[in-house]
């Protein structure tokens, strides 16, 4: 199982950091004083926002409890984030007695991060879409995530079909076979992103 969250930087409120009232609602104290202590507080928070993000979603997935609590999901990373840092930094986040793996690719315009439970491969992909409304980018993700997923298996694409179950969980399904692959997708601003296990 897997679940992927992106934040297009330039859309995301750059002294959020700043707002107290917010990093309350969104920040555990140890994430706070990260931020604190952070040379880049404004990218530091949207890694976490992303890492809580896309442990939810796997979360979510295993538990099927829609309540979302960003403070009940704690950050750890592997690593510090310095002014123009671009590359990945590995993490953990921890809700309760789960613990979720996360991979956070960074870059000057946003940020992507999944999550995954210990063994767990996924493929991942991020695209930059221009387009007018949120349900085209969207829909770029999705014919972006079967075109990856059938090159990267030998699939014909036209045999893959992104669906919903009726608890609104995302899966890819291969018709000849009858088989079905988690998958998350999501975007934010000019970015769409997603990732699926297998």
């Amino acid at each position: 199982m897997v679940g992927n969250d992106i934040v297009d930087l330039n859309l995301a409120q750059r002294n959020a950091w700043r707002q107290k009232r917010f990093l309350d609602k969104v920040l555990v104290p140890s994430e706070q004083e990260a931020l604190k202590n952070s040379s880049d507080p404004a990218r530091l928070l949207w890694v976490f926002w992303s890492m809580k993000e896309s442990a939810y979603k796997l979360h979510f997935r295993k538990h099927l409890h829609r309540a979302l609590n960003p403070t009940r999901f704690t950050c750890f990373l592997e690593g510090d984030i310095e002014p123009g840092f671009e590359g990945e930094l590995r993490g953990r986040v921890e809700v309760g007695e789960q613990v979720y793996r996360t991979n956070s690719k960074i870059f000057k315009n946003y940020v992507h991060t999944t999550a995954t439970q210990n063994t767990s491969r996924a493929l991942m992909a991020i695209d930059e879409v221009t387009a007018e409304s949120s349900n085209e980018i969207r829909q770029k993700t999705i014919h972006n995530l079967v075109r990856s997923f059938s090159y990267a298996n030998g699939l014909d694409s036209l045999q893959l079909n992104f669906i919903k179950d009726k608890n609104g969980l995302p899966f890819l399904t291969h018709e000849p076979t009858g088989h079905s692959h988690a998958c998350s997708i999501s975007h934010h601003g000019r970015y769409g992103a997603f990732a699926i296990a297998w």
